[in-house]
């Protein structure tokens, strides 16, 4: 059912577009008869704005006709390899491509003596754009739910500060030296005794030194006489 609605429209679509080239195209009107010079005929072509579809309508009577020919033929008013030829009396000739047309008049002497060629220059027919054919509307789709929104991006958990770096204990203090102990003062050596008097020796009684320094005397005599043994027996 889709399909033949849609067949139908691009072909109403374009009926109106054949209809509107159709509308748009001119005629240009020109009378056919002796030229009163070899240009006068290209002067007027020159001055037209043919497009594709365009009509010229060449006014002329019995004594004349149009024939379509090529640029050589037409440069040489060669009447004999017409691409179309009109005989009628007032012809209407429709430019049906872009491109090249070139018309003479095929009566002998006429294209020479009488200047009646003319060159065409045809355009592209500038047609109205077509409208896009209209798809039917698609069929409503179940709407997918909406996603689901992504609860919001917690914050970056802040780190915990950082704990002040535990100052390491001052080295422990060198205990003091100990202290030797105290050098004991020398030992005093005890006080000298004092030294007790000498008590003098008692003076000899009276008449006592006689008896001693005789008996000195003896003993100095018996030891003169035992060294002189000694010295003897030796």
């Amino acid at each position: 059912m889709t399909t033949s609605k849609s067949s139908s429209m691009v072909m109403a679509v374009m009926m109106i577009a054949g209809l509107l080239q159709s509308v748009s195209a001119v005629t240009h009107t020109v009378t056919w008869t002796f030229g009163s010079n070899a240009t006068e005929y290209d002067e007027w072509a020159n001055q037209q704005n043919f497009q594709v579809n365009d009509v010229i309508q060449f006014l002329y009577d019995s004594s004349h006709d149009v024939l379509e020919v090529s640029q050589a033929d037409l440069d040489a008013c060669n009447s004999n390899n017409p691409i179309a030829s009109y005989k009628t009396v007032n012809a209407n000739v429709t430019l049906n491509r872009s491109g090249y047309f070139g018309f003479i008049c095929g009566i002998a002497g006429h294209c020479s003596s009488g200047n009646m060629h003319m060159n065409v220059q045809v355009s592209a027919a500038t047609t109205p754009s077509t409208p896009p054919t209209s798809s039917p509307p698609p069929s409503p789709s179940t709407s997918a739910p909406p996603p689901a929104s992504s609860p919001p991006s917690s914050p970056p958990a802040s780190s915990p500060p950082t704990s002040p770096s535990t100052s390491s204990p001052p080295p422990a203090s060198s205990p003091p030296p100990a202290s030797s102990p105290p050098s004991s003062p020398p030992a005093s050596s005890p006080p000298p005794t004092p030294s007790l008097p000498t008590p003098p020796a008692p003076a000899p009684a009276p008449g006592s030194s006689d008896a001693s320094s005789l008996q000195s005397r003896s003993a100095m005599v018996v030891g003169t006489l035992v060294a002189a043994c000694a010295a003897v027996l030796l």
